[in-house]
């Protein structure tokens, strides 16, 4: 067995060689390498002089096993220059007899969902297989499964849920222990914020590269990269003209209208997103900068334009149509002091002298971006303070893009950051869609979930002595507001069972996230309920299709635990 302790080099260079050098090691014949954490600096010298460089390390290469070493140069500014690595030295011990398998170390989680995490630990040097052990914490039964390699996939796991887990090496003439423990905990099931508001601001006829980086639009990439907002690098127009895409955001469907002619069909009664809105007794409106007055019809008037307002082809108090109140110009658009007062999605569309149409770039892009920031970044700012959302998305490019637009979504519930998920003004409705939960209208993109803070599962504290029993472990799960709780689990005739089951809770209107958690009595989700409305309500489930015994009901609130209620379902 070779105990290895460091390694030491003469590094040898050109003037203009690499200017960083870093070693690295392997023990399983290259598949995994070991990598100093850090670069080192080679010496500035000329050719044929050099200097001795060393990297301590600590582990143990039992035969047959193979050990390789590489280094590596780093130049950021040059592709030329030579470097030579001589009298390489590995320092250490040699035995002629094992000590043994020895125990893996280094444990961690990666990839960890609702249900499931894959397991790793280092190599061990000589280990043909590895045994894992796995077990909630708190509890004293393990399960047992088998590695051929030094990381494991465990599936099936209970949502929200601290987990430990061991692992032992197995040799060919010998079996470890089992490792120090480590620990991690299962993930909270994926949840789709509520927004008390959304304003969705369209703009006109520009590529994504004309905007973002454009010091023409200065707002705009102050906005694209706010602490509150999401920047949608691959975000795409459906089609072209305008008039089809704006229809297509407001119903997932471009009604045939491919031109931007107003329709001849119209009112449509197609399913749309505000008829949608109201049928669920939620609001829409669409404020139109210029528009004449409430409700009008016309084709446009001044700079207004009808084929920038969707909404109007659905006007009437037919199937699917809304009232023509829903057709406001932007004069009315709520003051500062008033923003709880908008309704629950509404359309901003600016004149055509204002939403970057008319006029040429860049003059016309500095209007619409002083234009966005003059009327609405009182609301953006208030958006992050009051679970609201603040979009910005374009009808189309320039048709020098492959209709590559931008898109940005800003608010309390966004996770800052770049994403780079492939979407269009279908995946922006289809969001909003199941925010509220309304009926799919249109085209059946998927939602986008890759932007939005989630709840954080529970932690595991840290581990208090408790004598010969072991580690006791604790959940970070105290009830972050003592009124957020579950006060009543309502069923008409409990036996014979009644499917319909009612769920009363009290939930502070200073939340962002609330939702109840039905799950088994082994502990498995079968159901999240986002709470939307509230204070004071209830929520009516189902419970047709569970079989009788004990179930559980979670009320969780901005990703803590805040009440748990049992039902006791008899069939």
């Amino acid at each position: 067995m070779l105990n290895v302790t460091g390694f030491n080099a003469d590094l040898r260079r050109s003037s203009s060689g690499p200017a960083n050098i870093r070693f690295a090691y392997s023990i399983d014949n290259g598949t995994t390498w070991i990598a100093q954490a850090t670069d080192q600096a080679a010496p500035s010298v000329s050719c044929g002089a050099g200097s001795t460089l060393s990297w301590p390390v600590s582990f143990s290469v039992i035969a047959p096993n193979t050990l390789k070493l590489r280094v590596t140069g780093f130049n950021a500014t040059s592709t030329t220059g030579t470097e030579q690595i001589q009298n390489l030295l590995i320092n250490g011990t040699v035995s002629t007899a094992t000590t043994g398998c020895s125990k893996p170390v280094n444990l961690s989680a990666t990839a960890i969902t609702e249900s499931s995490a894959t397991l790793n630990w280092g190599f061990v040097p000589g280990a043909t297989s590895y045994k894992v052990q796995i077990r909630k914490s708190g509890t004293t039964a393990w399960a047992t499964t088998s590695s051929a390699t030094n990381s494991k996939t465990i599936t099936g796991l209970k949502t929200a849920t601290a987990y430990q887990f061991q692992v032992k090496s197995i040799c060919s003439g010998s079996t470890s222990a089992y490792s120090a423990i480590a620990n991690f905990s299962t993930t909270l099931p994926f949840v789709l914020p509520v927004p008390d508001h959304i304003v969705i601001l369209i703009l006109e006829n520009h590529s994504y590269s004309s905007i973002i980086g454009s010091s023409a639009a200065p707002h705009i990439n102050a906005l694209a990269t706010d602490t509150s907002s999401a920047l949608f690098t691959q975000s795409f127009g459906v089609t072209h003209p305008s008039q089809p895409n704006y229809i297509n955001l407001f119903s997932g469907n471009n009604q045939g209208v491919t031109n931007d002619i107003v329709p001849t069909n119209i009112p449509f009664t197609t399913p749309n997103l505000g008829s949608s809105l109201i049928t669920a007794s939620r609001t829409f409106i669409t404020y139109s900068e210029s528009l004449p007055s409430v409700g009008f019809n016309g084709a446009t008037s001044g700079s207004y334009a009808r084929k920038h307002n969707p909404a109007a082809n659905w006007m009437g108090s037919g199937t699917n149509q809304i009232p023509t109140t829903t057709n406001q110009p932007f004069t009315v658009f709520p003051a500062s002091t008033t923003y709880a007062a908008l309704p629950t999605v509404c359309y901003v569309v600016p004149n055509m002298d204002n939403d970057m149409h008319n006029g040429s770039d860049p003059s016309r892009i500095t209007k619409a971006d002083t234009w966005m920031y003059t009327n609405l970044d009182s609301y953006i700012q208030w958006a992050k303070t009051h679970n609201s959302l603040f979009i910005l998305t374009f009808d189309e490019d320039d048709k020098s893009q492959s209709n590559h637009i931008t898109t940005i979504f800003t608010g309390a519930m966004v996770q800052a950051g770049q994403y780079a998920d492939s979407i269009t003004h279908y995946n922006i409705l289809r969001t909003i869609e199941d925010m509220y939960q309304l009926p799919y209208a249109g085209d059946s993109a998927s939602l986008i979930k890759s932007c939005w803070k989630q709840p954080q599962a529970p932690v595991i504290a840290a581990a208090t002595s408790n004598g010969a029993s072991g580690n006791t472990f604790t959940f970070n799960d105290n009830a972050i507001n003592s009124k957020a709780a579950l006060y009543s689990l309502e069923q008409n005739s409990p036996n014979p069972f009644n499917q319909i089951t009612t769920i009363k809770y009290r939930v502070p209107v200073s939340v962002n996230n609330a939702r109840i958690l039905i799950t088994d009595a082994a502990g498995y989700t079968l159901k999240v309920i986002p709470v939307i409305q509230k204070g004071s309500g209830q929520i009516s489930f189902d419970a047709g299709g569970l079989a009788g015994g004990s179930y559980f009901y979670t009320l969780w609130v901005d990703g803590k635990k805040a009440d748990t209620k049992q039902m006791q379902i008899m069939k």
